[in-house]
């Protein structure tokens, strides 16, 4: 739909004039293979990760595990992960109908998620793998794509990955009282979660909500 599509390109296993599940593990292990790929991988996202206004997913290590936070369903992912070998990662996307395809490099792992069916990790936050705790990882890139093969763009700043997200998801926010006293704060969080929690937790009023450095006012009824 998007394109012609390249039958000669996609059938890497053989050739056998088929293209099955066969073609799609030889795919992945040659990108596996490619020592190259993360250079490549920026040159395909247009240079640097992209600016924050354009970031729509982030992968995110926090408390022992691998997140992923994204504004649009995500079909496969591609990440390198630094200060980590590949079988201190134990991960929860089989159970998702996706397979994931790792390889050790020399500062940490190499892994391609897929899913040979048509799914798709749905908006929002979705855990994709557990770790051993004395560990200490960091995304060094991630390129991801939806179920048409187009690119999700995913920023990169901080140690710990991906932490901005376009629209009204903020990294980082506090919910404020007019005498400045901080009431709720947390992180990865659209306005209306934030709102939904402080009004759980039986906030009324005005308040200032800081979303990322960005500030106004919001009445809680």
């Amino acid at each position: 739909e998007y394109g012609l599509f390249n039958f000669y390109a996609a059938d890497t296993y053989g050739p056998d004039d088929e293209i099955n599940v066969q073609d799609i593990v030889a795919t992945v292990n040659i990108l596996l293979a490619q020592e190259s790929s993360q250079s490549a991988a920026v040159k395909a996202r247009g240079g640097a990760a992209g600016s924050e206004a354009e970031t729509e997913a982030c992968i995110s290590v926090e408390d022992g595990q691998l997140v992923l936070y994204t504004t649009r369903p995500v079909a496969a992912l591609d990440l390198r992960i630094v200060g980590i070998a590949p079988q201190q990662l134990s991960w929860n996307t089989e159970d998702m109908g996706f397979a994931t395809a790792t390889v050790a490099q020399a500062n940490g792992t190499h892994a391609i998620i897929y899913s040979l069916q048509p799914r798709e990790m749905e908006e929002g936050r979705t855990v994709l793998a557990t770790f051993q705790t004395d560990a200490a990882p960091c995304i060094a890139s991630a390129v991801l794509s939806d179920s048409y093969a187009r690119r999700i763009t995913a920023g990169q700043s901080l140690p710990t990955g991906m932490t901005r997200l376009n629209g009204s998801m903020a990294a980082s926010w506090s919910l404020t009282n007019m005498a400045g006293t901080t009431c709720i704060n947390g992180t990865h969080s659209t306005e209306a979660d934030i709102l939904r929690q402080a009004k759980s937790q039986g906030l009324r009023g005005v308040f200032i909500i800081d979303m990322d450095g960005e500030k106004h006012k919001v009445v809680i009824k």
